[in-house]
């Protein structure tokens, strides 16, 4: 038989019910909330990693000269060196409609017992996961001659399945088919697969098929040892990278990235910072929601309390029934939001491996993940009884007397009395408004208790919609340093006027301007560790680029060895200011350059710097010949973006059989052997 007091709480829970569901799902809210953060970190945090360890991804991604597949032997017999494997990509136009076409990369990939690759070995570097085709589920088996797997958004993207035909074209305009064996996911796709790149994978016969020559342009490489220290991967690739220059091969881009650390792990990190932020706010809005809501039930109770009293109650005892009232609100509220909090963590992850291309290994619909559901408890107990705590006390302090003469807690008469009659000598005020006015002030924590709850809920509105602002102007900003209409990046450095006079030929190109770019290893006070530094070197005077400095200044023209590097830079070197002099070395000659300006970039840590067009084409070599160009058309719009996009490799590719000085004739295949993604749209 329950006591009396109990049977008041359970008449309290049920008598008003409208009351009762308003408690529930203001605390279910905020406890729904922290469920989904906490669970969507922990089961993002779990899996990405380990999906991306699981495919033996690559720690050194090497772009080079051409080489044949058994050079991949060489590189792997290297000290340090666990495996070694070759690529190579051939961009083509896949058909979409009757008169739509895009751009696909067909990847070569080492195809198991195939004479050509009868060095590689088991496990394949960088592994794709099949979905359908051969081998799926469990190992993928390579496509046949004249096939294509292709990468699982690709599939989807295409509108294709498994067994049609895909129309491709070729830089002579040759149109071929190949047909589709299968689709599988990669992991490791980077930042391709958000950007929705198509992407097939395809074995070296057919890439010979396609006409390209079996000389490959890519090394993909794993570490035997310290696979998760940076300082050591870049060693291992200055290492490579000095015995491929020693072969005479220029390695044009070097890649690093550790076994255990997605390379995109960085962007989910932010976007759950920002929810975790709203998460906070959320939980002090359902608090003060609470603490509204308690407040007003005990002010609706006081006399009642003022009887309890009068027969005996004490103040433990009143305080312990309502704070037992809170915490049956939160218990109903918990088991609202904990499977509901479980479905959002599995969708809001599920919905980051999507686009960041990554296995989630959670079971569905509905995991448990320990650590949110103990956060969700202490959160859904705690917080409800420490939001309610103060309105309980006071309630439970009332004295007899005060509570069968007063109108409510918290009122005050003598502020009510001064507000009357300053309301009363108003004459221009109405009576209602007057009223309005007295309510309004006469329970001074209503009145706060309910700021700070439109507070709250204001700032959570303004944060989301500030947090969207800032993002397109982060966006905004970076796209400042990519003003180009179309980017034009070749596999090798070819004649520039002959690359000009085509892309001029291209019905509304404007301008084409060009740029060129390498990397460089920094070392700094003659330390042993050396960084690899991206240098981008558009012309002094370019209108593609316009920079946000921190400090100094830009380019000029007639600068030589001068920098501006980006604010990674001050991550790895605090004390970096302008006018520092930094030790480089491209292309096994050393220089000393000179720090000019510090630009901000788009918060990336890869070390970025820009050198003036002039300087370095000498430096390099290229003064007549170049490998990026960047095109400027009459109509800014995506549309015509995308047209110039289809009808470029048309008129590019045309430079076909075009050489350099010292370069074996079809070692390359010409203007039709390029780096993905030949175009890019900005």
């Amino acid at each position: 038989m329950l006591r009396p007091r109990w049977r008041k709480v359970l008449h309290d829970l049920w008598s008003n019910k409208i009351r009762t569901l308003l408690v529930i799902a203001s605390i279910a809210v905020g406890v729904f909330a922290i469920g989904v953060i906490v669970g969507a970190f922990v089961l993002i945090s779990q899996d990405l990693s380990a999906s991306y360890a699981a495919v033996n991804p690559a720690n050194i991604d090497l772009i080079t000269d051409p080489f044949a597949p058994d050079f991949a032997d060489i590189i792997r017999n290297l000290e340090g060196v666990a495996g070694a494997e070759g690529r190579r990509t051939a961009t083509v136009r896949v058909r979409l409609g009757p008169d739509e076409w895009d751009l696909i990369d067909l990847v070569a990939i080492p195809d198991i017992g195939d004479n050509h690759t009868a060095a590689f070995v088991h496990p394949q570097i960088n592994q794709l996961l099949p979905l359908q085709g051969p081998g799926a589920p469990h190992t993928l088996t390579s496509p046949r001659d004249r096939e294509t797997i292709l990468e699982r958004k690709t599939l989807d993207l295409l509108g294709v399945a498994v067994g049609d035909l895909l129309e491709i074209e070729l830089a002579d305009g040759t149109v071929k088919q190949l047909r589709v064996a299968g689709s599988a996911q990669e992991p490791t796709v980077g930042y391709g697969g958000i950007l929705g790149d198509l992407k097939g994978f395809i074995t070296y016969d057919t890439l010979e098929w396609l006409g390209y020559p079996l000389s490959l342009n890519r090394l993909v490489i794993t570490v035997a040892d310290r696979p998760d220290d940076k300082a050591h991967l870049e060693q291992m690739a200055a290492l490579i990278t000095d015995r491929l220059e020693k072969s005479g091969r220029e390695v044009y881009r070097t890649e690093l990235s550790q076994t255990n650390h997605h390379p995109l792990a960085s962007i989910i990190q932010a976007l759950l910072s920002v929810l975790v932020i709203l998460g906070v706010l959320v939980l002090f809005l359902s608090g003060a929601l609470i603490s509204s809501t308690m407040s007003a039930l005990l002010n609706q109770h006081v006399r009642q309390i003022g009887v309890m009293k009068l027969v005996g109650a004490r103040q433990s005892q009143v305080a312990t029934m309502y704070l037992a009232l809170i915490a049956i609100f939160g218990l109903l509220a918990l088991l609202v939001a904990i499977p509901l909090g479980g479905w959002g963590a599995f969708a809001l992850s599920q919905m980051a491996a999507d686009i960041l291309n990554f296995v989630l290994r959670t079971p569905p619909p509905i995991p448990v993940v320990p650590l949110a559901v103990a956060v969700q408890i202490v959160v859904g107990l705690l917080v409800p009884l420490g939001a309610g705590m103060l309105p309980v006390i006071r309630g439970s302090r009332t004295t007899v007397q005060k509570a069968l003469t007063s109108t409510g807690l918290g009122s005050d008469q003598e502020s009510t009395n001064r507000i009357k009659q300053w309301t009363d000598r108003a004459r221009w005020v109405s009576r209602p408004m007057q009223i309005s006015l007295r309510n309004t002030f006469r329970r001074k924590s209503r009145l706060i208790l309910t700021l700070v709850t439109l507070t709250l809920g204001g700032a959570i509105f303004i944060a989301v919609f500030n947090t969207r602002v800032a993002l397109d102007l982060k966006v905004s900003e970076s796209a400042r340093y990519f003003q180009a209409d179309v980017n034009l990046d070749l596999s090798r450095p070819y004649r520039i006027e002959q690359v000009r006079q085509e892309a001029m030929s291209i019905d509304g190109v404007e301008s084409v301007e060009v740029w060129t770019s390498t990397q460089a290893e920094l070392t700094v006070d003659g330390r042993e560790r050396t960084d690899t530094v991206s240098i981008l070197a558009p012309p002094a005077e370019s209108a593609l680029v316009d920079p946000t400095l921190l400090e100094g200044r830009w380019l000029i023209p007639g600068d030589e060895t001068a920098l501006v590097v980006n604010e990674a830079f001050w991550s790895e070197y605090p004390d970096l200011a302008v006018g520092d002099v930094l030790h480089l070395e491209i292309m096994g000659k050393e220089d000393d350059w000179t720090v000019v300006g510090v630009f901000q970039y788009t918060g990336v840590d890869n070390l970025i710097a820009y050198a003036t067009y002039d300087y370095l084409a000498r430096e390099l070599g290229q003064v007549h010949h170049a490998s990026v160009y960047r095109i400027v058309t009459s109509d800014h719009t995506l549309e015509h973006q995308v047209d110039i996009e289809h009808l470029g490799p048309g008129h590019l590719l045309a430079a076909e059989g075009q050489q350099l000085p010292g370069e074996r004739p079809g070692a390359l295949g010409g203007a039709g052997d390029l780096l993905h993604p030949l175009a890019s749209r900005v």
